[in-house]
């Protein structure tokens, strides 16, 4: 979730929906942005409150991920930043945020946030896990409303390491970054990304 606390107050601004490659390692795949669970943004920024209350955040943007389930919400981790893995971007692309001009009204002006009207657009990135050679260097043909870009590179940094002697498969060699007009467009479109570009090893 990406919100902006100003004066102790929490606003929020986006929930996003990760995805990981499950069972067994978890590592993160891509996401979208808003989730559906935005609709259910009251509960999240409640919960998010209690927290930076807790904490005695005064001024700053926040990025906090949560598990969550019908009944309850369990927080992983909150940081006084906006999240990384181009989740500003996908804010600005789905929803018309752009969070650091709004933290920086918020911190000079005390502005408070505006809250998005509703999503415009589902945006989304895919990071890819495989290797290039191996998926052809290509994009699926997108369905119709749904642009796409795709971005190459090396490994960043997120090299397969061992830990406690377990190999974790996580390497990037580039994402796609796409909006789609529903979260329908969105999730087929991603589905059809991880079938192509995920490693199965």
């Amino acid at each position: 979730m990406e919100g902006i606390c100003v004066r102790g107050t929490f606003h929020l601004l986006a929930v996003t929906g990760k995805r990981t490659s499950g069972f067994p390692y978890f590592y993160e795949t891509g996401h979208l942005l808003p989730d559906p669970a935005q609709e259910s943004g009251s509960r999240f920024g409640t919960y998010l409150q209690e927290i930076v209350s807790a904490l005695g955040i005064d001024t700053a943007p926040v990025h906090a991920e949560v598990k969550a389930s019908d009944d309850a919400i369990e927080l992983i981790e909150i940081h006084t930043r906006f999240g990384g893995d181009l989740v500003p971007a996908l804010m600005e692309k789905a929803l018309d945020i752009r969070g650091f001009g709004y933290f920086y009204d918020a911190l000079l002006y005390g502005r408070l946030p505006e809250p998005p009207s509703g999503p415009a657009r589902v945006a989304g990135v895919r990071f890819l896990c495989r290797p290039l050679e191996d998926a052809g260097l290509r994009i699926p043909r997108p369905p119709h409303g749904v642009r796409a870009e795709m971005v190459v590179g090396g490994g960043d940094g997120h090299e397969p390491g061992a830990l406690d002697n377990i190999r974790i498969p996580n390497q990037r060699y580039g994402l796609i970054v796409f909006t789609a007009p529903s979260h329908e467009d969105a999730e087929g479109f991603a589905a059809q990304l991880d079938n192509d570009w995920q490693d199965d090893s």
